[in-house]
Parts: C-alpha cells; sequence; structure tokens
C-alpha cells in the first residue's frame, strides 16, 4: 500500500459545487459534512440530507437500499432512511447523490449520551430492538433473493482465514499472528457444525445506525453491508465491555426468538473479528484510518479475551 486513500475527504467546497451542479434550485444557506467510510452525508439548511458515495462501487450499494427499503418497510413496523431523488452527473463517480428524508429521532449512541438512561430504560430499549431484529430475520428469504440481496456463502470464513494466512502476516507481531490464528480456528470447528437459518440480516447493526426518540425506538438506518447470512452477526451487544450495551444486549436476548445451540459462539467470534474487518478494508480501499483503527481495535480485544 504505497499510497492511502484519504480517509479524511476533500474540502467543504467541493462537495457544495457538487450539488450547485445538481441541485440549482437549491440556494445553500449552512452545510453540515459527516463523512463515513463509504459515504459523505450532507446536511443542507438544516432540513434537507443528501448522501455521495466515496468511491465508485458504494453506487450499487445505494441502488440495492433503494429496492429494499419499500419491501421492508411493506412487512415491519420500523421507520427506514427514505428515497426522496437520486440525481446523476457526468464528471465522476461522486455525482451520484442521493437525497433522503430526514428521520425523526437521532443516533441511538447519542440519545444514550444526552439522556444517560436508567437501566430500567436500557432494558426497555433492549426488548424494542430484539423484537424488531426478530420480525426482521423472519422475513422471506426468497423474496430478498430476487430484490438482489447477497446470498449466504458457507465457505466464506475458510476463505477469509486463507486470504489472511496469504496476504496480512506483514502486519501483525508474533503475538498477534498466535491469537488470530487460534482465533480463526478454534471460530472454524464451530462453524462447521452450523445449524442456523440463514435471514436477512443488517450486517453492521449497532447503536450508530439505530435511531431513537429517548428510549423509544424509532428505526435502523445505513444498510450498506445488508445480506442474507447468519442473523447471531446482527447480535452483539451484550458482547460488549460498556455496561450500558451490555444491559441492552441481554435484554435484546430476552425478546428474540432465533437462537440456537452455537449462537453465542458465533456472536463471540464476530466481536473479536471486529479488527480483522478493518486491516482487510484497508487494504481493500487504499485506507489509512482503518489500519489504524483496526491496531487500536486489535490491541482492547486481546487485553480483555
Amino acid at each position: 500500500m504505497s499510497q492511502f486513500y484519504n480517509h479524511q475527504t476533500l474540502p467543504e467546497e467541493y462537495y457544495t459545487a457538487i450539488l450547485n451542479r445538481l441541485f440549482p434550485e437549491i440556494k445553500i444557506n449552512s452545510l453540515k459534512k459527516i463523512h463515513g467510510y463509504d459515504s459523505i452525508v450532507l446536511v443542507v439548511n438544516e432540513n434537507r440530507l443528501f448522501k455521495i458515495p466515496q468511491r465508485k462501487e458504494v453506487i450499487n450499494q445505494y441502488l440495492l437500499e433503494e429496492r429494499l427499503y419499500p419491501y421492508i418497510k411493506s412487512k415491519l413496523k420500523i421507520e427506514l432512511p427514505e428515497i426522496i431523488e437520486i440525481r446523476k452527473g457526468k464528471q465522476n463517480f461522486d455525482e451520484f447523490v442521493v437525497e433522503y428524508k430526514i428521520m425523526k429521532g437521532n443516533h441511538l449512541t447519542l440519545e444514550i449520551e444526552k439522556h444517560k438512561f436508567s437501566n430500567n430504560q436500557l432494558v426497555k430499549i433492549g426488548k424494542q430492538i430484539g423484537k424488531n431484529l426478530s420480525q426482521l430475520h423472519s422475513l422471506e428469504v426468497n423474496d430478498l433473493v430476487n430484490l438482489g440481496i447477497p446470498k449466504f456463502d458457507s465457505k466464506k470464513w475458510h476463505e477469509e482465514y486463507e486470504f489472511i494466512q496469504k496476504n496480512f502476516l506483514q502486519f501483525w507481531n508474533e503475538d498477534q499472528q498466535k491469537w488470530i490464528k487460534n482465533l480463526y480456528e478454534n471460530f472454524l470447528k464451530i462453524w462447521d457444525l452450523q445449524s442456523f437459518t440463514p435471514t436477512l440480516i443488517h450486517g453492521d447493526m449497532g447503536n450508530w445506525h439505530i435511531f431513537s426518540e429517548k428510549e423509544y425506538i424509532i428505526g435502523f438506518i445505513d444498510w450498506g453491508a445488508v445480506k442474507i447470512d447468519d442473523p447471531a452477526y446482527d447480535i452483539r451487544w451484550h458482547e460488549s465491555q460498556n455496561e450500558q450495551d451490555k444491559i441492552i444486549g441481554q435484554a435484546v436476548l430476552s425478546h428474540y426468538n432465533q437462537i440456537d445451540p452455537h449462537f453465542f459462539d458465533r456472536t463471540s467470534f464476530y466481536n473479536k473479528r471486529l479488527p480483522i474487518s478493518k486491516f482487510i478494508k484497508s487494504v481493500q480501499f487504499n485506507d489509512e484510518q482503518r489500519l489504524k483503527d483496526g491496531y487500536i481495535l486489535l490491541e482492547n480485544i486481546m487485553k480483555y479475551d
């Protein structure tokens, strides 16, 4: 990786110029820029929200979400991002701009920080999440395949471990390599005994992708990692070192109805694998920030393991 992807994004003026070209009817009085790994989010005049892709392949995520959201909203009583309009320019991939209706509520992480919820309120939050995920994971898989949702791959973790051994050992010292080797090899013995039914999963479920008003869950956002896969992948709160998340996690489990014999072995692996995901994506997207995040996460997880 001789040249890293610039995770800090381009200047605000660059994105303002894109909006001026594609939405000339808008007079931009204020603009707030939020940069994520996949998209730039722009809030214009405090009442209009736009997403711009950071890489060309992210456009496929937007198109998948456009097909998926109406289907899920027809089945479940949760709010999802609502696409108002897509406009496309001709100069570059980042002139594929999607405008979304601004959802009521706020990120659950920020609501927890703001309101300092009691344990009873955290339990209430967890119960709502558990019920919603039970419904999400019960949707008809064949309908979702027809929408183009990526299918389940039973060999993917074996393939990922082989890929890591071939391409990533140089990133880690001897202790880190040993820990990662044990993590995968112990998990793969369990994975080969899998007994779950693949379902639709959000794929990146966590407090930042849940919207709430105080302790009332409104809906889920950022479905770019959606797939048909292991439902346990969406449930990892109880694995957290954060006491608030542990309380939420136990309440999620109390109202979640698809726990199988190896469920918790898998949630444990998914939680511990998070830094590995950062390393892989840092190479795929040439992203120095992800690499730094990977080292920090790996150090923290090994400390508590």
